[in-house]
């Protein structure tokens, strides 16, 4: 058992990094913007992703200007994190939300619909460090698990509703 789970992370990983050396986007990919550090803590949803079919690519903050106009955009971190996405995140929240974020010490899912281009959906799950942004993503997986439903069109057939 132990070993199969090994085997499973090693391929995540292993797409993980392919997506990471692809340029260009299929059309309609869920582009997950987030640092290394934020991808190598996100394995698992990023293994529910794949068992659900939606069409994932992983960037990290520094590719994020060729995929900023795309239709699907979830931008997740640590908004204290060097490197990581605190001036994606500044970009599409209001101040006042930005600053609700360091100053609560909790982490927060925003929906941006047309954060930087018509029709555009942008989910942001933000927190002043990684554990929050796990938490905000968890406490809000029924919210983002039906955006996702609908904008992938998953069929949840046996209640895997619960990542």
């Amino acid at each position: 058992m132990k070993m199969k789970k090994v085997t499973i992370l090693l391929t995540i990983f292993l797409t993980i990094l392919i997506f990471g050396f692809l340029n260009i986007a299929i059309a309609n990919d869920l582009i997950v913007v987030a640092s290394k550090a934020t991808q190598k803590a996100s394995l698992n949803w990023f293994e529910f992703l794949e068992i659900k079919e939606v069409p994932i690519k992983i960037i990290t903050p520094d590719a994020f200007l060729k995929y900023r106009n795309e239709l699907y955009i979830v931008v997740m971190g640590s908004v204290n994190e060097p490197g990581g996405i605190g001036e994606i995140a500044k970009q599409a929240l209001t101040v006042e939300e930005f600053q609700s974020i360091s100053k609560d010490g909790t982490g927060k899912m925003f929906f941006k619909p047309q954060a930087w281009n018509v029709g555009q959906k942008v989910i942001l799950f933000v927190g002043p460090n990684q554990a929050a942004v796990d938490e905000a993503r968890k406490a809000s997986r029924d919210k983002w698990f039906d955006m996702l439903q609908e904008w992938f069109e998953i069929v949840d057939i046996e209640g895997m509703h619960t990542y």
